[in-house]
């Protein structure tokens, strides 16, 4: 019974072998990969002869974030459905509150043109108690993104909560505009 075990087991890691990668099966999943954390945790009994008895084998997958895609599709005079604009808005799955994380908004630049080109990217970085939301927009001079503002919130050793705004100078180097300290008594 126990060979029966063991086969199956290696049968089961031989075919997962051969199997090409997630990314590759998929590829509009292939965004997941970079988010995906997966821990193995094996425990292996044994009897005083030694022999295994028992193999136990957990596998935990956890996907950080989840994405929602929102497309607007329009006919055009030829009767053919074009994707003229999407939304992207990835959201951290384990957050107890639903926040987007990244938005990434594309859009054609010209009617005729069916490519969509990024033209905002709003970015929301969490890391202990600071908050930083990027705003970038499509700048048509330059042809890529640059940051049109930054906002910072954090919560200092006093407990008050500071609220920092930065937009770029004449330069294009962010500078701090404003900023807002929020005490509580």
């Amino acid at each position: 019974m126990k060979h029966c075990g063991i086969f199956f087991i290696l049968v089961v890691v031989a075919v997962w072998l051969q199997m090409p990668p997630l990314s590759a099966r998929a590829e509009s999943d292939d965004w997941v990969s970079e988010y995906t954390r997966t821990s193995i945790a094996e425990t292996i009994k044994r009897n005083t002869d030694g022999d295994i008895t028992e193999r136990n084998v957990v596998t935990d997958t956890k996907v950080l974030v989840r994405q929602k895609v929102t497309e607007v599709r329009q006919i055009d005079t030829n009767g053919i459905e074009h994707v003229v604009s999407r939304r992207t808005d990835i959201y951290d799955s384990l957050a107890p509150r639903v926040l987007p994380i990244e938005t990434t908004i594309e859009k054609q630049l010209e009617a005729g043109n069916e490519s969509l080109v990024v033209t905002a990217v709003t970015t929301i970085v969490t890391m202990g108690s600071t908050q930083t939301t990027t705003y970038e927009k499509r700048d048509p001079e330059q042809e890529r993104l640059v940051i049109i503002k930054r906002v910072t919130k954090k919560i200092d050793d006093l407990g008050q909560q500071i609220l920092s705004i930065e937009t770029p100078d004449q330069f294009g180097n962010l500078v701090v505009t404003q900023t807002t300290t929020l005490s509580t008594l």
